[in-house]
């Protein structure tokens, strides 16, 4: 009787250090999962960042790009006027002021 006891308490004890490898094991895939969530939930904010900034770069570019199809059609616009009137004193001021604005602004060039 007292053998089949120490047995029995041997395989209850190796039956409970099973169960808590078992749990120890189960609460690291818990916490592992949880940071996996909690990882996604960061990227995928960082996406939706970085596509709003994308959204709000392309609007950007097409104002910039509509702007500067709108300064050489005024560039292209005078040039013809001034092939119709080479003396056009109001005509030559603007290009003179269309050519600083150039390089201030595209050149970085100082006044």
């Amino acid at each position: 009787m007292r053998l089949e006891s120490e047995i029995n308490n041997h395989i209850i004890h190796k039956l409970e250090q099973e169960r808590d490898m078992y749990k120890r094991n189960w609460d690291r895939t818990l916490k592992e999962r949880d940071t996996l969530i909690d990882d996604l939930t960061w990227y995928k904010a960082k996406v939706d960042r970085l596509e709003r900034e994308n959204k709000r770069l392309t609007r950007l570019t097409h104002k910039l790009t509509t702007h500067r199809t709108m300064w050489h059609e005024l560039k292209d616009w005078r040039r013809g006027m001034l092939e119709i009137d080479t003396n056009d004193t109001q005509l030559i001021s603007l290009g003179l002021v269309m050519d600083e604005l150039e390089k201030r602004h595209l050149y970085k060039e100082s006044e």
